[in-house]
């Protein structure tokens, strides 16, 4: 009897724990979207950076938003809680470095180096990423990134779609697919 407890205890912490690593995936997919739809305004309704810094603090906004919310309705901690949250903040707040002052105020690097350059970043976040939640699907997010990253490099003219297609593969794909694996768990 005792034994039996002590075993429908460890299962219970087990789950919650499997749950915290998955909850908040969602927000992958969250921010995969905004990318692709503010990179289509960028693209074909207003060329300024002006648009990328109005999508950082939105979609920080957002996710802050969203993750109290999430935090409040489940009572157990989310991935966003830690050090996913702050890993990921900090490559969101050195966007800016990225994709307009080294390129436009130092002249470190052209402008087109600039989505190659945001997808290898991407890519060492996601990998940390999974390092964090355990999760595989970050492991290939990341592999997605980093082909993204190399073809956009090789192909120019092509760079917005790779960018587009990484962030459906890397980002939104993996945000559903986290969501459907944290159904599973709760499931059992």
């Amino acid at each position: 009897m005792e034994h039996e407890s002590m075993d429908e205890l460890k299962n219970m912490i087990q789950k919650r724990k499997a749950r915290e690593r998955l909850v908040g995936g969602e927000v992958f997919a969250f921010w995969g979207l905004l990318n692709i739809i503010t990179y289509l305004v960028y693209q074909y309704v207003f060329t300024s950076f002006w648009v990328w810094i109005i999508m950082v603090v939105a979609g920080i906004s957002t996710q802050i938003i969203y993750v109290r919310e999430m935090k409040k309705k489940l009572k157990y901690k989310l991935m966003w809680s830690h050090r996913v949250s702050i890993l990921w903040l900090g490559f969101v707040l050195m966007l800016p470095l990225l994709f307009y002052v080294y390129p436009q105020v130092f002249k470190i690097y052209s402008q087109k180096a600039v989505l190659p350059i945001i997808s290898l970043g991407i890519t060492l976040g996601l990998f940390s990423t999974g390092l964090m939640t355990l999760q595989k699907s970050w492991y290939f997010a990341a592999g997605i990134f980093l082909t993204a990253s190399i073809s956009s490099g090789a192909c120019i003219k092509a760079q917005g779609w790779i960018f587009m297609g990484a962030m459906v593969f890397g980002f939104v794909i993996p945000g559903i697919w986290s969501k459907y694996e944290q159904r599973k768990i709760e499931k059992k």
